[in-house]
């Protein structure tokens, strides 16, 4: 489940500042001995080349697991909202997901531009979460197509915090 907030409820969803009938809580269960509970923060990023005919794009990210080195999970963690005509995205949106703490220590971020028919690739990044705490730790995240590219088609900056 994906939920929107304004740039004001960054403190909120990441849990600082926030009083105790707002504070968002966590429904999913885990077990806290093979399993933690991510709090993923979307804020904003840029596409640096337009996708579509109109000289934008509707950007979202993907968010995936690492299951050894060049193999990805086949079902996503978590995706961010769209957003629709623009190179300079702001998705403002956050998701709690649950992942095995032995075996992920990385994630795969994937940027894709939303299309009717077959959305398009633009770039993917993997993330070391190994030092991720219960502190949040901020991600500025460049996607290249390839891992050779010199130049990154696109960056975001996402944050990361484990709830426990």
């Amino acid at each position: 489940m994906t939920l929107n907030y304004g740039s004001s409820s960054l403190h909120k969803a990441l849990g600082s500042g926030a009083d105790k009938k707002e504070k968002k809580t966590s429904n999913r269960t885990a077990d806290s001995a093979t399993e933690t509970i991510l709090n993923i923060v979307y804020r904003d990023g840029k596409v640096f080349e337009a996708q579509d005919s109109n000289g934008s794009a509707d950007p979202y990210i993907r968010i995936g697991t690492v299951k050894s080195e060049g193999v990805f999970s086949k079902k996503w963690k978590s995706e961010s909202p769209v957003c629709e005509k623009t190179l300079s995205p702001n998705w403002n949106g956050y998701e709690e997901e649950t992942i095995i703490k032995k075996t992920t220590t990385e994630l795969v971020v994937e940027l894709w531009d939303k299309d009717t028919l077959k959305d398009d690739f633009i770039g993917r990044a993997i993330i070391d979460i190994s030092t991720v705490s219960t502190y949040a730790k901020s991600f500025n995240i460049e996607f290249k197509e390839k891992p050779t590219d010199e130049k990154p088609k696109g960056t975001a900056s996402i944050y990361i915090k484990k709830l426990w």
